[in-house]
C-alpha cells in the first residue's frame, strides 16, 4: 500500500512465490486446484526464504526471480524470467496461528546470480534494530490510488516499494489486541510497522522488511506475516503490519539449511 514501482535489478533477491494447491470445495463438493501468491527472498542459491502461512498442504511452489510484474508474458524481453521449482518445503517446527511464521524452500536446482537476481543479507541474531527506525517493505501485493487514497484496487502484480516506521511493541500490544484480535506481540519474535497509507496487504505476504547497514548492504530483519486486513489497510498507523523477526531465527536457519545460508556472525551497525 503506498509503494512506489520498482526498476529492474532495484531488489534483486525479491521472488515471486506461485503456490497451487487442491482445495476441498464444499458447495460442489469437489476437489478444486486453486492457486494462491507470496513474496520470498534469495538467501542462497539453494534456499528461499518466506512466510509459513503461505504454504497450503499438498502445494505444488513454483518460484519466479528477476521479474517486476507477475503477469508479463513469457515473449516480453524486457525482463529476465527465471523459474524455478521446488524441491522441498520446511515449515518451522512450532508454527501455529502465525506465531513462527517462517518456512524455508529449497529448490531442485541452484540459481546463477546476476545484476537482477542475488541473495539479501541476514542479520547477526543479536542485531539491534532501531527503535522508532524506518524500514523498506517490499511485494507484488494490492496498492492504493494515489488521487483517492481511501480507494483500495485489485492488486496488478506489479513489484512495489514504501518505506514505514518501525512501531514500539509497547503500542502495538495496544492495536493489536482491538484490531486483529491477536493476544499480545512478542517483542522477540514480532516487529511491527505500518503509517496512513503505507504498509503491506493482500499479496505481500512472505515478502522481505528491510534496513540498510553503515557499510551500505541491504539486511533482511522482517517476513511479512498478518496484518488488520481491508478494514484496517489504509490506516496501519492504527493497526499496524506485524512482520516475522529474522534475527529470532538465525540458528534454525543455519541448521535447516546445513549452512548453506546463515546470519552474519558479527553485529553490523
Amino acid at each position: 500500500i503506498g509503494g512506489n514501482k520498482v526498476n529492474m535489478g532495484k531488489w534483486p533477491w525479491q521472488v515471486l512465490l506461485r503456490i497451487i494447491h487442491p482445495t476441498f470445495n464444499t458447495t460442489s463438493m469437489a476437489i478444486e486446484i486453486r492457486e494462491s501468491r507470496c513474496g520470498g527472498t534469495v538467501i542462497s542459491d539453494r534456499w528461499i526464504l518466506s512466510a509459513a502461512h503461505c504454504i497450503q498442504p499438498m502445494s505444488k511452489i513454483v518460484i519466479y526471480s528477476g521479474i517486476m510484474h507477475e503477469n508479463r508474458s513469457e515473449a516480453d524481453s524486457t525482463e529476465k524470467k527465471v523459474i524455478s521449482f521446488v524441491e522441498t518445503i520446511i515449515t518451522h517446527p512450532n508454527y501455529v496461528n502465525l506465531t513462527n511464521d517462517i518456512a524455508l524452500l529449497k529448490l531442485e536446482e541452484p540459481i546463477s546470480f546476476d545484476e537482477t537476481v542475488s541473495p539479501i543479507c541476514l542479520p547477526h541474531k543479536d542485531q539491534s534494530i532501531p527503535v522508532d527506525g524506518q524500514a523498506v517493505i517490499v511485494g507484488y501485493g494490492i496498492s492504493n490510488n494515489r488521487e483517492n487514497s481511501d480507494n483500495v484496487t485489485l492488486d496488478d502484480g506489479t513489484l512495489r516499494d514504501t518505506i514505514v516506521p518501525l512501531i514500539r511493541h509497547s503500542s502495538c500490544n495496544q492495536t493489536t489486541k482491538t484490531t486483529l484480535k491477536y493476544p499480545y506481540m512478542n517483542e522477540t519474535i514480532h516487529i511491527c510497522a505500518g503509517s496512513m497509507g503505507h504498509g503491506t496487504a493482500l499479496g505481500d505476504s512472505g515478502g522481505p522488511m528491510l534496513i540498510r547497514a553503515d557499510d551500505r548492504r541491504w539486511f533482511q530483519i522482517g517476513i511479512t506475516s498478518f496484518g488488520g486486513g481491508r478494514e484496517w489497510v489504509l490506516k496501519q498507523d492504527e493497526s499496524p503490519g506485524v512482520y516475522t523477526n529474522v534475527r529470532k531465527y538465525c540458528e534454525w536457519i543455519k541448521q535447516t539449511t546445513n549452512e548453506e545460508a546463515s546470519c552474519e556472525e558479527e553485529t553490523v551497525k
